[in-house]
């Protein structure tokens, strides 16, 4: 196939078009030298090396041998032609989005050929690229489009923050639409025009750079020049070129020329404190890197033309806190700094037209290695918009003129600190490689506060009040993280939130606050009827943290004198708000509810974390009734008529000693008829290894059914009346003391820790290790001489040596340990005994001493505790039926006269 690089001249190949969307654009010829005369072969080789195709007899006609013009104009003519800009910047580009680095020659010769030869489009080529490990590596395997990946585009390739609205119109669009209009926009074209002119120029000549399409590192970067401690006279050439200098080398009478190109001064320092000399001419070179070793850095840049940036790291660990003070004057764009402990960086610009008003618009802090910044970073300049803050904890103070200004803070791996800024009229926020457990934000002028970025972050917001401005939004909207915000906001503040999980404080708020994705929380801080702007929880679970109060009534409208006047009540809002699935009750203040009135019923759950007693009224099934870490007081629940049904949850335990405590839940019957029985699900809930939820007296209807259900350990005080007790797929430890009257209770696999009452209880244990107590008149109480009300325990376990069993235990002072009946008391029982009553008598008759013993009688194994030592059974001792278990598995470790150990 023939290919034609057109010459200059040649309608619609022209060199000076104006670059499309896929151009390099705006790039000015590298001039680097003599003119010479390019051969045939040559030129062959930069066509293979560019366009990575021979050479053509027009494009050797039109540059071999020219005397006219340098080679490297040749070279460039090439790479900046149409072809380039159509099959090569592009993939250039692509590679930097993509990859984060300058193509290799290999790939982009690859990709070119596809391009050109075989029909691929660019999508088609970019979809090449997200599927490479290396992409994934870099970017994530999701393969989606996510706002962190435009933010990241847009900073790499344009070198700035994207707004909203430019991040909501790529999440519309494919991962290779996404990728290829960021990187080949005419905006990406411009800018990286010169650094894709750069490595074009790097593979004309045989010797490609490496690094980042705006960092490149290659033989072909420049000359290096070293300072001496003589006066120094250098002027660079075209390229990229490089001065090295120390403190001692850089004097007053030296002067440096970078030409063009991008030229480098470094100044490093091996020890004490170092000052740049400010009477040396500077001009032309366009970054400055200072490395110390040593401890402080006065860097004075004033008069340096033709300056961008300006970079101070401080090496020395021992020494990574000696303070540092950059002052620039209308020139760099740029300064950042590693290490520090007070950094002072300003701006000296005299007036606000160009050449004299402030340029230094981004400041780039990081930590360093393990820094101790105890003292402020200010930072004085008009024309601030963005500030890096990179490890570690940073405190940054802005000074600047008033006037229109937005500020990025982007916080990338910082544990915490603050920013003060009160000329800015706009901040944003990303927060990206670590979450940041507190950072405080200070404003005055600000009206809108926007947050991006995927980590968690506690914020502080602060207004100094020194004019009328105030934050009027907040837009978390495309923050993934989530963010809690401790302070209250403002009540004329509009806050929007986006898919992580936000917590916000509100007092009476005006404006509409609206909660994204995650899982949410507003804690209302004062008058929950002060609120008059709207709240939405959004998807997602979504909690509402208000008072303890009654929120029985709803406000009225009355007319007086010819005025309609409105009250609003609590519940008023409570009934408005949209998207909250729990309501959380807080504070000292006693909580009313009435199941009639609450008529919002996107709401499932009520928390209970007061210290006031809970009072619900027309309970219904349809919400569940949870107790909180904090909650102390009681709870008494009057069912709606019909209802029959409660749910109950318990949610304490974050922590290792913390427990949900009610001190009581009664449940009267209202309405209904009397003896009406009553079900309650009860889920034990929480989140630390150790802890327990626990309540006090629970009263129900006798024969009411409790269903226990959850992993966390749960402690009953007792129940109030005879009920049934499920906690069959109970996962957690109970503990539980049953009625007065017939009980029936069933354990889980968690282990449990039982003491059984008055009156006949069956206990069916499970296969977790279970204690089972029993006190005076609990079980086998003697009656006018008649045993009754046996207890009854079924699926006792044995257990072995390496793995212990289940354990009745004997409450009381009394000592004593198993003894087991001999072969002829258990021959006497078998041959002469009817009754259980008689049995008793024979086995207490056998057993010598106080403790237990255990018997069969009628096919059936009881166990016995005495506690006296007589040759009766009679008023305190213990009878137990035990199903499914006989009396030869049994020993000693299986009976105790002491509670058992702890199990919670």
């Amino acid at each position: 196939m023939k290919y034609t690089l057109s010459r200059p001249y040649q309608t619609g190949r022209g060199f000076g078009e104006e670059p499309t969307s896929h151009s390099a654009g705006g790039a000015s010829l590298h001039r680097k030298g003599m003119t010479m005369a390019l051969t045939a072969e040559q030129l062959n080789t930069v066509y293979q090396n560019v366009l990575f195709r021979p050479v053509d007899p027009a494009g050797i006609a039109y540059f071999a041998n020219r005397t006219d013009i340098s080679d490297a104009q040749v070279r460039q003519q090439i790479e900046l032609s149409v072809e380039a800009n159509t099959y090569v910047t592009p993939i250039v580009r692509l590679y930097q989005a993509a990859l984060g680095r300058v193509p290799d020659v290999g790939g982009l010769q690859f990709f070119v050929g596809q391009l050109r030869d075989n029909g691929f489009d660019y999508t088609g080529i970019v979809n090449q690229f997200l599927g490479t490990p290396e992409y994934q590596a870099r970017n994530g395997t999701s393969g989606g489009v996510t706002s962190q990946l435009v933010t990241n585009l847009y900073q790499d390739m344009l070198g700035r923050t994207p707004a909203q609205s430019e991040i909501n119109y790529w999440l519309t669009k494919t991962p290779a639409q996404t990728l290829d209009g960021i990187a080949n926009s005419p905006e990406s074209a411009n800018r990286n025009a010169a650094g894709v002119v750069t490595f074009l120029e790097s593979a004309a000549v045989g010797t490609p750079n490496t690094g980042t399409l705006n960092d490149q590192v290659g033989p072909n970067s420049g000359t290096t020049f070293e300072l001496t401690t003589g006066t120094d006279t250098f002027v660079g050439a075209a390229t990229n070129d490089t001065f090295v200098a120390t403190g001692a080398t850089l004097n007053a009478f030296d002067s440096i020329d970078g030409g063009a190109g991008t030229d480098t001064l470094t100044v490093t320092n091996a020890s004490g404190a170092l000052t740049l000399n400010t009477n040396a001419t500077i001009s032309n070179v366009e970054n400055v890197t200072i490395r110390n070793a040593g401890t402080t850095v006065t860097a004075d840049v004033s008069k340096y033309t033709g300056l961008e940036t300006v970079s101070v790291e401080q090496l020395s660990t021992a020494n990574i806190n000696g303070a540092v003070t950059v002052t620039t004057k209308a020139n760099a764009t740029s300064v950042s700094v590693t290490g520090g402990s007070t950094i002072n960086i300003t701006d000296n610009g005299t007036g606000t037209t160009a050449g004299t008003a402030d340029t230094l618009s981004t400041v780039s802090i990081n930590g360093g290695v393990s820094p101790t910044r105890t003292n402020l970073v200010t930072i004085s300049s008009d024309a601030l918009t963005t500030l890096n803050l990179t490890n570690e904890t940073h405190d940054v103070r802005v000074n600047a003129a008033e006037g229109t200004r937005a500020l990025a803070v982007k916080l990338d791996g910082v544990t915490g600190g603050s920013v003060r800024d009160d000329t800015a009229t706009s901040l944003s926020l990303n927060v990206v490689n670590g979450n940041v457990p507190t950072f405080t934000v200070t404003t005055d002028a600000a009206t809108a506060l926007t947050l991006t970025g995927d980590k968690a972050i506690s914020l502080t917001l602060n207004d100094t009040g020194g004019n009328a401005a105030k934050l009027a939004t907040i837009d978390a909207s495309a923050y993934t993280g989530g963010v809690t915000i401790l302070s209250t906001l403002d009540v004329d503040t509009a806050f929007t939130g986006g898919s992580g999980s936000d917590t916000i404080n509100i007092g009476a708020a005006t404006k509409a606050i609206a909660l994204g994705a995650g899982d949410d929380n507003i804690v209302v801080t004062g008058t929950l009827s002060a609120v008059t702007g709207t709240i939405d929880g959004g998807a997602g679970t979504d909690q509402l943290t208000v008072d303890g109060a009654d929120y029985t009534t709803a406000g009225t409208s009355t007319v007086v004198n010819g005025q309609t006047v409105t009250t609003v009540t609590g519940l008023d809002v409570l009934n408005k708000v949209t998207g909250i699935e729990t309501v959380e009750f807080t504070g000292s203040g006693d909580v009313a509810l009435n199941g009639t009135t609450f008529a919002n019923t996107g709401v499932t759950k009520f928390l209970f974390n007061g210290a006031g007693d809970d009072i619900i009224t027309n309970a219904g099934s349809a919400r569940t009734y949870a107790f909180g870490e904090a909650n102390s007081g009681d709870a008494s629940f009057t069912a709606k008529v019909g209802t029959t049904t409660i749910n109950l949850s318990y949610e304490g335990g974050t922590t290792g000693d913390a427990t949900t405590d009610s001190l009581a839940v009664t449940f009267n019957t209202g309405a209904d008829p009397a003896g009406t029985a009553y079900t309650v699900n009860l889920a034990s809930n929480g989140t630390a290894e150790t802890g327990s939820n626990e309540t006090g007296v629970i009263t129900l209807t006798a024969g009411s059914t409790i269903n226990i259900t959850g992993a966390h350990a749960l402690v009953v005080d007792s129940l109030a009346n005879a009920e049934t007790v499920n906690a069959s797929t109970f996962t957690g430890a109970l503990t539980l003391t049953g009625s007065a009257g017939n009980d029936t209770i069933t354990v889980g696999t968690g282990g449990s820790n039982i003491t059984a009452g008055g009156g006949a209880d069956t206990i069916n244990l499970g296969s977790g290790r279970d204690f089972v107590k029993f006190g005076t008149n609990d079980s086998g109480v003697v009656t006018d001489g008649v045993v009754g009300t046996i207890d009854t325990v079924t699926s006792f376990t044995v257990g072995t040596a390496a793995t212990p069993g289940d354990q009745l235990q004997h409450v009381g002072t009394e000592a004593g340990s198993y003894t087991a009946i001999t072969a002829g008391g258990q021959t006497t029982i078998n041959n002469t005994t009817t009754t259980i009553t008689a049995a008793a008598t024979a086995a207490a008759a056998d057993h010598t001493g106080i403790g237990w013993t255990a018997f069969s009688f009628q096919g059936s194994t009881y166990a016995l505790y005495e506690v006296a030592d007589s040759a009766t059974y009679g008023t305190g001792d213990h009878l137990v039926k035990l199903v499914g278990v006989a009396v030869a598995d049994l020993t000693a470790a299986n009976f105790a006269s002491v509670p058992g150990p702890a199990l919670i």
